[in-house]
């Protein structure tokens, strides 16, 4: 799987590195356009958002094999080859539902590599790792499959009304639902990194509770950031949620300015290199 080009391409930077970068990792059944409503946000405007790098995989490969753990640690060995050939100041990861917890996984692989570490890790739509893992489909249904789709919005929603497709995608589906469904949660201290979480209040497969779970991951000033509506909420926040993420990746903290924010306790706060805050 070779590491596409970004989405975006920034504007000159007087090291001659990209300003910024984020590596997406899709939600279940999505590929390398599943956050295009994202990247075109940031490419309209490249002098101040991050390029992109949108990933996808073949979940079939890791079954019953190395798993989920297992991507995570292809896709850290593909970003740190990326890095070395293409170096920013600043990267980070972020990922949606399913996405999320592969994003997690590949954040502790790629401290494990001789590169440097991500500024940032934002998730979104997912509970943190700690709780389990919940499917957004069942597989056994295809108007479950289509209730998905339709979810999804764009494209998908309208391929949600091909039967075809919806079987095409079914497959494609039981594959990133089985890979989650078969990761089993392993405590590890937490990462030497912020964590940004991003939640819909009325999502039913994440609540804000367990959301929040997700700022004893990370060290640094983290934040739990609930907008209006359910799973697929930032669809309809894609400027305020594309803002929130550049944001992060060039502070490596997170401001509180506007929306609903729950912050880590005081006594959870850590200071790691490059913070602005202790």
């Amino acid at each position: 799987m070779a590491v596409p080009a970004p989405a975006a391409h920034p504007g000159p930077h007087p090291n001659g590195r990209a300003p910024g970068r984020y590596y997406l990792l899709p939600y279940a059944g999505g590929g390398h356009a599943a956050y295009r409503l994202l990247t075109d946000h940031w490419a309209a405007r490249p002098d101040r958002h991050p390029a992109a790098v949108p990933f996808a995989w073949d979940s079939a490969r890791y079954l019953g094999g190395s798993g989920l753990r297992g991507l995570a640690g292809e896709l850290a060995r593909r970003i740190a080859d990326d890095l070395a050939a293409r170096p920013v100041d600043r990267y980070g990861l972020f990922g949606h539902s399913m996405g999320a917890l592969l994003a997690y996984e590949t954040a502790a692989a790629l401290l494990e590599l001789d590169c440097p570490p991500p500024a940032v890790l934002a998730v979104s739509g997912r509970v943190a790792p700690q709780y389990g893992f919940r499917p957004a489909v069942d597989l056994d249904d295809p108007r479950s499959t289509a209730e998905y789709l339709r979810s999804c919005g764009g494209a998908l929603a309208q391929a949600a009304e091909d039967p075809e497709f919806v079987e095409l995608v079914q497959e494609r589906l039981r594959g990133d639902v089985l890979l989650g469904a078969e990761h089993v949660h392993q405590e590890r201290p937490p990462l030497p990194l912020p964590v940004i979480a991003l939640g819909g209040r009325d999502d039913p497969l994440a609540a804000h509770e367990e959301m929040a779970g997700w700022l004893r991951h990370g060290v640094g000033t983290g934040e739990l950031r609930l907008f209006p509506g359910g799973h697929w909420f930032l669809w309809d926040h894609v400027p305020a949620v594309a803002a929130r993420l550049a944001e992060a990746l060039r502070t490596g903290a997170v401001t509180a300015e506007g929306g609903e924010t729950t912050e880590r306790p005081a006594e959870c706060r850590n200071t790691f290199p490059g913070s602005n805050t202790a």
